[in-house]
């Protein structure tokens, strides 16, 4: 038996608020979304609730979200799955989040699949506690063939994809620059922290900290696999600052070889893609005709 999921369609910035009203709902983006000059709050926040539904984004892109917004979702529940979109945004905030912010969710207890975030997210004050990822703020589910490219700047912790890890990572990469702006500032190129697992996945973006606390990969971890990987000239970082031999440290010209990764799959049909003059994998999906 086949099983047809009933989308809601969402055409616009209100009818992506609205989702606020039934976060048990089937979505499906109808288009790319500008949502420039609209005010946008983060769904299921005000009421401390979790998203449960699906939510597809058929490959288009949400863009130009409030510089005030600070995430499209407040938790993304057990049940919950967010796929298959982009979504640019320049966050700006001076509120204090205990588990920090990102730019896609401040929890996912569900599943992340085939997102890529893009533009940034910074501190505008000087609270040493605020802390930044540019995917997913804290992860206890799945993030899967997701990626990000926003600048991440924080006064507290900062990381290019995920604050902290408690689930699995897999298949993913980070190549946005990110600081940690304080003292109190550690910073890691793809998570924070782990206690999960991450696996074949890349760093590729600068890492910066005025703390001693900094990795190509993380700030400070184990649980990553052998297949995991960062760029030492372009992160500008000898160690992986987590459970990873220098060996996993890479050139940019050893980033470019798709032999280089161990265990990885170029193949038809697979998750990743070098392209010709690239200087690092990209995922399949991104290059794909939807």
């Amino acid at each position: 038996m086949t099983q047809i999921t009933g989308y809601q369609f969402v055409n616009s910035v209100t009818d992506l608020q609205n989702i606020q009203n039934d976060l048990a709902g089937n979505y499906a983006l109808g288009k790319d979304i500008d949502a420039s000059g609209s005010t946008f709050t983060t769904l299921g926040f005000a009421s401390n609730s979790a998203f449960s539904g699906q939510f597809d984004g058929m490959w288009h892109t949400i863009s130009s979200l409030s510089p005030k917004f600070d995430a499209v979702f407040n938790d993304i529940g057990a049940n919950g799955v967010v796929r298959n979109v982009n979504v640019n945004s320049k966050v700006g905030t001076t509120v204090f989040f205990f588990d920090g912010s990102a730019i896609l969710a401040i929890h996912n207890h569900g599943t992340v699949a085939n997102v890529f975030t893009s533009g940034s997210i910074v501190s505008e004050g000087s609270d040493a506690g605020d802390s930044f990822a540019g995917l997913v703020a804290t992860n206890y589910g799945l993030i899967e063939r997701s990626g990000s490219s926003a600048t991440v700047a924080s006064d507290g912790t900062a990381a290019g994809l995920v604050l902290t890890n408690e689930g699995t990572i897999t298949e993913s990469y980070s190549i946005g620059p990110v600081s940690g702006l304080s003292s109190h500032g550690p910073a890691g190129g793809l998570v924070g922290f782990n206690g999960g697992t991450v696996t074949q996945s890349f760093v590729a973006g600068p890492a910066r900290s005025v703390s001693r606390q900094v990795g190509g990969v993380c700030a400070s971890c184990g649980g990553l696999g052998s297949d995991v990987y960062w760029n030492v000239q372009t992160t500008g970082q000898p160690t992986s600052g987590g459970n990873l031999p220098a060996s996993n440290g890479l050139t940019t010209a050893q980033m470019s070889n798709p032999a280089t990764f161990a265990g990885w799959d170029f193949g038809p049909n697979a998750a990743w893609v070098m392209l010709p003059g690239a200087t690092y994998p990209v995922l399949a999906w991104q290059v794909a005709r939807h």
